[in-house]
């Protein structure tokens, strides 16, 4: 197995930063921002719940386009 031995310069490192905040999770030095998975966490039983009310209604009636709408 051949290994390329590459020496760590500052022209091929990448720094990490990891961000306590709501919408970003990581931020490297080149400016890119990761976004956290917090807010579907969050969401999850919200978005649960409209689902199943979703599902109930049947098939391409309007009641079921509202329900996918309504966010309550």
């Amino acid at each position: 197995m051949k290994t390329d031995k590459i020496q760590p310069t500052w022209e091929n490192s990448v720094g990490l930063d990891a961000v306590l905040n709501k919408d970003i999770y990581l931020a490297t030095s080149e400016g890119k921002k990761l976004p956290s998975v917090k807010p579907l966490r969050t969401n999850q039983e919200q978005l649960t719940k409209v689902s199943k009310r979703k599902n109930k209604r049947k098939n391409g009636s309007k009641a079921r386009r509202k329900a996918r709408k309504t966010r309550k």
